[in-house]
């Protein structure tokens, strides 16, 4: 083997390294742009449930309210029975009380 041909195996070597190269970074590109597409993928998704995780949470707030006022009326009916039975049985109450503490 001579000298140029040496040198035209070591250039051709050199420029073949050089093509593999370049596809390389064509490849790790094109990984890249689908990486890329994936993560805006998640992204999206990430967005779409955090929407409906929101409405999900108002949904629960107005339901809570909603429960909220029943419960408030609840108390109200009890508290208003305890007073008209405070009314109707008070002696016999205070009587009870009084043999309580005495």
């Amino acid at each position: 083997m001579n000298f140029s041909n040496m040198t035209n195996v070591i250039n051709s070597t050199i420029r073949e390294s050089s093509k593999l190269r370049n596809l390389e970074k064509e490849i790790e590109r094109g990984l890249d742009y689908e990486n890329l597409e994936a993560i805006k993928r998640i992204a999206d998704s990430a967005e779409s449930q955090a929407k409906s995780s929101a409405v999900q949470a108002e949904l629960a707030v107005k339901q809570s309210q909603k429960a909220d006022i029943k419960s408030w009326v609840a108390i109200f009916i009890s508290i208003f029975a305890l007073i008209v039975e405070f009314m109707a049985y008070h002696e016999e109450i205070f009587s009870f009380m009084l043999k309580i503490f005495n």
